[in-house]
């Protein structure tokens, strides 16, 4: 007896989590990098600015992951559904709109450059005078450095995760490189705001490779009423994660000027470290759910809640073990990561690493709930990602910080970021539960997975990539649907049509070297029809259109995958991910 193993996503999993996490990594470096490079060549002051001008990175950030990875996760979902239009228009319109808000705010760095460093600095004369330095070139560079990374998210959903990677990593490496030089020949943090424009113009050699991809599904598609059908869909589904980083922006406002309030520069310094560290923490919570979201995605688009489940385990299990392990190493070594940012002076060590060891537990709490949003966005729950996002970087941690802080003074911002943690968690298991009392049966525990329909029996396995296992599957095919109600005929013919998808899949679909993946094959019954769901990680091969060589067209029309197409009310495919994906329907 066959049964589902997850194998073949599991693979996809890991194939995606390398590059995605290198991403996460060049990108978590790279703002690491800056606060090491700004600190030991400019000096504390102008670490303690940048800090002040992360509201400013945070909104940036939030404009590429609102079009670029709310986009892209659309994308996916409808790929699930095989729709190569909506999916192309969804693409060509997060473009227009990532390029055209860069635009906008080129114009304020030219002209308000010194209005939005007052405001960032909340009266602090100290550091003006390099905040402003540093925020007006990203002002002016906002384009590239949204598009940049917002591309990036459809390049990886679009099976091309490594490219995406090297677009990332280099343009992070750029920017550390660039640091050096540009800080060294302005002497100031000015060269670090042109460091960042210089890494994302550089980088967009590797966006040029993209576009000139024989392989390449995304397409620029402009039509009207495409972009009226998927204008407010796409930004539903960006909602969860722009809200996500918008609320960081004010979070960040807000407890700069508590930290500022409290513990005047030494604190902005410690506190600078902290996020810094959570830069670092990123690189695995980011890294571990966005390689989820494009599978999550399309596995939701097309129903299938038990390679879901797969993703999910798999997810959860690489996130848990690495925060755990960078807390310990945060909590043991505070004091020389702390000396890496340039804090030099006894006092400053000693109160930044005392703010780190209080902080470091918290990570844990931001890998959970950001995962929850993350997966809840990549299943169409926005309503559950923007509750929890909004709870985690915003409501709960502010609230927590200004209570704290009147009790604790500035140690208490530091136990904030726990609690806030803790404080989001369990308001997320009391809303899946609440959405699960009140399905009425329909729905079950933290993933909100529909539960499987007993009146609808599903036959869901893997097999191996072999003839003779696709011949044992079609007898059990058979016997399955026959037991369940199906007529004997029209379970042969399902039974058929499965073996005839599977074997042409094997035999000409196959990536060479590759002859002991798997194939994972969905079988539904319904009131009225039949539903075969195929799904292999092979090379782009439609069973459906494949004419082998050599042989007359009239002659081939005749054989195996004719008979399926005559048996079958709706056949589509699509290659999404990376994934051969094939439905077929046979009425019963």
């Amino acid at each position: 007896m066959f049964s589902r193993n997850g194998n073949l996503l599991i693979k996809k999993f890991n194939s995606f989590f390398l590059p995605t996490i290198l991403m996460s990594l060049s990108s978590s470096l790279s703002v690491v990098a800056d606060g090491i490079i700004v600190g030991n060549m400019v000096g504390a002051d102008a670490l303690a600015a940048v800090n002040l001008g992360m509201p400013l990175i945070q909104i940036f950030a939030a404009i590429f992951v609102f079009f670029g990875l709310g986009g892209s996760v659309l994308s996916a979902w409808y790929m699930g559904q095989h729709n190569q239009n909506l999916t192309n228009s969804v693409y060509t319109f997060t473009c227009i709109c990532m390029v055209s808000i860069g635009l906008i705010l080129t114009y304020v760095g030219c002209f308000e450059a010194d209005s939005v460093a007052k405001a960032l600095c909340m009266g602090n004369e100290t550091l003006l005078s390099d905040t402003r330095k540093y925020i007006q070139p990203l002002l002016i560079g906002a384009t590239p450095i949204i598009f940049i990374p917002g591309i990036a998210y459809f390049i990886r959903t679009d099976a091309h995760a490594r490219l995406a990677s090297v677009l990332m990593i280099s343009c992070n490496l750029f920017n550390i490189i660039y640091d050096i030089v540009f800080i060294k020949l302005t002497g100031s943090v000015y060269g670090a705001g042109l460091a960042t424009i210089a890494a994302n113009v550089s980088s967009f050699i590797f966006v040029v490779i993209y576009y000139s991809s024989k392989l390449r599904t995304f397409k620029f598609r402009f039509n009207i009423d495409e972009i009226k059908e998927i204008f407010i869909p796409t930004f539903k589904a960006g909602t969860p994660g722009g809200i996500t980083v918008g609320l960081i922006f004010l979070k960040l406002v807000c407890l700069n000027s508590l930290v500022l309030e409290y513990a005047g520069r030494e604190g902005m310094v410690a506190f600078s470290v902290c996020l810094s560290c959570l830069s670092l923490a990123s690189m695995f919570i980011s890294g571990a759910a966005q390689t989820m979201m494009p599978i999550t995605g399309v596995l939701a688009g097309s129903g299938d809640s038990q390679g879901i489940r797969f993703v999910f385990k798999r997810t959860l299990a690489v996130l848990g073990i690495s925060i755990i392990v960078l807390i310990v190493f945060l909590i043991l070594f505070a004091p020389e990561i702390c000396a890496l940012f340039g804090l030099q002076t006894e006092q400053d060590l000693i109160f930044g690493s005392h703010a780190l060891r209080i902080y470091a537990p918290s990570l844990l709490g931001d890998a959970f709930v950001l995962l929850i949003v993350y997966y809840a966005q990549s299943i169409r729950k926005n309503k559950i990602a923007i509750i929890a996002s909004t709870l985690q970087n915003f409501v709960a941690i502010v609230a927590w910080a200004y209570i704290l802080a009147k009790i604790f003074d500035v140690e208490g911002i530091w136990y904030s970021f726990a609690l806030a943690g803790l404080t989001s968690t369990l308001a997320i298991i009391s809303m899946t539960r609440k959405i699960e009392q009140s399905s009425l049966g329909k729905v079950s525990g933290l993933l909100m997975l529909p539960i499987s329909d007993p009146n609808e029996p599903t036959y869901d396995v893997t097999i191996n990539n072999s003839i003779t296992e696709t011949v044992n599957l079609s007898k059990e095919i058979f016997i399955f649907l026959v037991s369940n109600g199906a007529d004997a005929l029209v379970a042969n013919r399902a039974s058929i049509a499965v073996e005839e998808m599977v074997v042409n899949t094997i035999k000409h679909g196959t990536t060479k070297g590759n002859k002991k993946s798997t194939i994972d094959v969905c079988v539904k019954l319904t009131q009225n029809k039949i539903i075969i769901s195929q799904r292999d990680d092979g090379r782009p091969f439609s069973p459906l259109e494949y004419v082998a060589p050599d042989v007359d067209p009239i002659e081939y029309r005749i054989k195996g995958l004719t008979i399926v197409k005559s048996i079958s009310e709706r056949i589509e495919y699509s290659y999404v991910t990376g994934f051969n994906t094939s439905t077929i329907e046979i009425p019963r």
